[in-house]
């Protein structure tokens, strides 16, 4: 008796690619956090963000922590606090 073919799919796939992204926001900010000694975004320097940002891209661009570090580099200049919440 042979299988019945099914065309693969995955229904709610957002959902595992929202999680993914949350973790590697998370481990990018968590990183940079540790390294500057910060508590948040918005107690990074200009030059901190700019120094992120020139390691950023000396990584390839099929690395998830250059995607994850592009993520916190975008919120930091945009004044974000760590809810994604405008502080201005």
């Amino acid at each position: 008796m042979s299988k019945k073919f099914r065309e693969f799919e995955w229904p709610r796939l957002h959902i595992t690619d929202e999680y993914f992204e949350e973790q590697i926001y998370n481990k990018a900010e968590e990183y940079i956090f540790d390294f500057y000694n910060v508590m948040c975004l918005i107690d990074l320097t200009e030059d901190e963000i700019k120094s992120v940002k020139v390691y950023k891209n000396t990584l390839p661009k099929i690395s998830f922590m250059r995607i994850g570090l592009g993520y916190v580099i975008s919120a930091a200049e945009n004044n974000e606090d760590d809810d994604g919440q405008s502080v201005i």
